[in-house]
């Protein structure tokens, strides 16, 4: 890594503590928990993503520079995800940026710039505790996905699903609105 990297992950770095240092994430936190007990879905806090998003360019990280993105990659979207951890934040960074990072790497680049300016919050749902196992997701004829996710971090409340599911008897990639 050359110290151009190094200093690029230090500003980084700084830039994501500085915005979790001036965030109220304890009340964040305690406003989604009440949302969630009312019964309401929610996704984590959409408008602490649209700063990090708008402010902060955190999706464009992951996405190549010749798709508007910042090409940073990986590290840079660990080191986003350490220091949002680390000071509690509840903004669906996690998901964003694997949402984010799929959407581009299958060229979908109007959901790309929607991700990266905030205005859709995706998440990606994993049918399965085992990687290699067969999707137990099925997206039928009129396009509704079926079966049972074993997980769908930032789920409650977003705007998109990415899912391996089986279509026609094939794996895909599927992509769908919830209701």
């Amino acid at each position: 890594m050359s110290d151009l990297e190094r200093s690029d992950l230090t500003q980084i770095r700084t830039a994501v503590r500085d915005y979790v240092a001036g965030a109220d994430n304890p009340a964040r936190l305690r406003a989604e928990a009440g949302e969630r007990a009312k019964g309401v879905p929610s996704v984590a806090d959409r408008a602490g993503w649209q700063t990090l998003c708008g402010h902060l360019g955190v999706p464009a990280l992951v996405v190549p520079e010749k798709l508007g993105g910042l090409g940073a990659g990986e590290v840079a979207a660990a080191v986003v995800l350490d220091e949002l951890g680390a000071g509690l934040d509840p903004a669906p960074a996690w998901s964003g940026l694997a949402v984010a990072r799929v959407l581009a790497l299958v060229d979908e680049c109007a959901l790309v710039d929607q991700v990266m300016s905030g205005s859709l919050v995706g998440a990606v749902a994993f049918p399965s505790a085992a990687p290699a196992a067969a999707p137990e997701l099925e997206l039928d004829p009129r396009g509704r996905l079926g079966g049972t996710a074993y997980l769908v971090p930032d789920g409650a409340g977003c705007d998109l699903i990415v899912a391996l599911a089986t279509l026609r008897g094939r794996e895909a990639l599927v992509m769908v609105r919830p209701d």
